[in-house]
């Protein structure tokens, strides 16, 4: 869940609460985008965590925003999206969508065998 109360302290403490963004210098920005995604905590929503997918008509990995915060890749101890990835057994083609793997040896086999010993 997001923590409104925190976020405004982080906010008021570094004086940018009521600053507009186009206004904001560079490291004003940084302590706003830091302050936003270090302002989840693990209170569990009322009803309960949703979990993430995959849409399979559009291909899309969906991380819900009240999603347990270990899904949250982009926040400090997230799982990588390759765990989330393989934890949901995502097809390959889904996988080489997200995942940029240069040139290494990836198969749609060794993808599967990941998928699979995935926790």
């Amino acid at each position: 869940m997001f923590n409104l109360k925190l976020l405004a302290e982080k906010l008021q403490a570094a004086s940018i609460e009521q600053k507009a963004l186009f206004d904001m210098d560079e490291a004003e920005i940084t302590t706003l985008c830091e302050s936003v995604i270090s302002s989840f905590d693990e209170t569990v929503p009322p009803r309960g965590w949703s979990a993430p997918h995959l849409d399979m008509d559009s291909g899309e990995l969906v991380i819900p925003g009240d999603a347990h915060p270990s899904y949250h890749w982009w926040a400090k101890g997230g799982k990588s999206i390759l765990d989330s990835l393989a934890e949901l057994g995502a097809p390959f083609e889904v996988a080489k969508k997200y995942l940029d793997w240069g040139d290494s040896d990836m198969t749609e086999q060794a993808w599967r065998q990941l998928c699979e010993n995935a926790f």
